[in-house]
């Protein structure tokens, strides 16, 4: 009887697994892996989208791009210090494990926590680098556009628009790189310059407390 319940088990849980590929399993090879074919993804997804919103009649590229720009930047402004609070509180969880395996195994309810917020802060994290990604994209293209029909821009306007796209990209590649540290297995590179195990709570909480600080007090 408990051979049979055990078949019917495993034949229920099958019928939802997901299927076994060749691009899932190279994704899972490596989190940089994962990064990449997200990159991929993000800009297929960009390049795709911004053709469709080019072709429709009357498109004004200059009053998309204008938008754009000032609706990203005010996401970005907002979820880039939020990241840092949230990644700094779950990575304490994350490196007091690794130190105190016992103390902070995630059997406990405090390690539940822990696995629940790095969790979290993998998802804002990607969702910032992607966004960062995409709005470097369309802001090239947006540029290039406006800048060839009439091509009168300026070396100032150019160099202006090459900086900033520049500054969005390493965003976009920190928030990546932040990433791979937050999700893979071992202690993060911030708890290799921590000696003391008992300092590592008290400055993530510190650096928390700073971006807690910017987003709602703004100093």
């Amino acid at each position: 009887m408990q051979d049979q319940e055990e078949v019917k088990k495993n034949d229920a849980s099958l019928k939802n697994k997901a299927e076994d590929n060749y691009i899932d399993n190279w994704i899972k090879e490596s989190l940089w892996n994962d990064v990449f074919y997200r990159y991929l993804t993000w800009l297929i997804i960009t390049l795709i989208s911004y053709s469709i919103i080019h072709g429709i009649r009357d498109f004004s590229t200059l009053s998309y791009f204008s938008g754009y720009v000032k609706n990203t930047l005010s996401i970005l402004n907002f979820i880039v210090p939020l990241n840092i609070f949230i990644m700094f509180i779950a990575i304490t969880f994350k490196d007091m494990e690794a130190r105190e395996v016992e103390a902070w195994t995630q059997k406990r309810w405090w390690g539940i926590l822990g696995a629940i917020l790095r969790k979290i802060n993998c998802e804002t994290l990607l969702f910032t680098s992607g966004i960062s990604f995409s709005f470097t994209i369309i802001v090239i293209l947006s540029a290039l556009d406006i800048v060839t029909n009439p091509p009168n821009v300026s070396i100032h306007s150019a160099l202006t628009i090459f900086f900033f796209c520049l500054f969005i990209s390493a965003i976009s590649f920190i928030h990546a790189f932040l990433y791979v540290i937050c999700k893979r297995e071992r202690e993060t590179i911030f708890c290799s310059l921590i000696k003391k195990n008992m300092l590592i709570p008290m400055i993530y909480t510190l650096i928390s407390l700073v971006a807690f600080g910017y987003i709602y007090i703004g100093f």
